[in-house]
């Protein structure tokens, strides 16, 4: 994928720091902003599943469906080892 350029005024603080860890991991800055940039977003992955899970918690009727799907794997895995039919 080819480079996008992007153009963008930071304040002074944030600069400051973004040339300071460049400087210190010896990276370029835009390096720097690539990676806070793939950490933000992998946070933000993280909080959607994490609410998304919290939201499925609540629900009830989903709860319900995974217990029966995980009896019925666990019969048929048991049928599997067994050979035998457990009701």
């Amino acid at each position: 994928m080819p480079a996008v350029k992007l153009m963008t005024n930071l304040l002074p603080d944030l600069y400051a720091y973004v040339k300071e860890e460049a400087r210190a991991q010896k990276k370029s800055m835009r390096a720097i902003i690539e990676e806070a940039i793939l950490v933000y977003r992998k946070e933000k992955k993280k909080a959607r599943i994490i609410k998304d899970c919290e939201r499925l918690a609540e629900d009830k009727e989903y709860l319900e469906e995974m217990v029966e799907t995980a009896e019925l794997g666990m019969e048929y895995y048991l049928q599997d080892i067994d050979g035998a039919y457990i009701a």
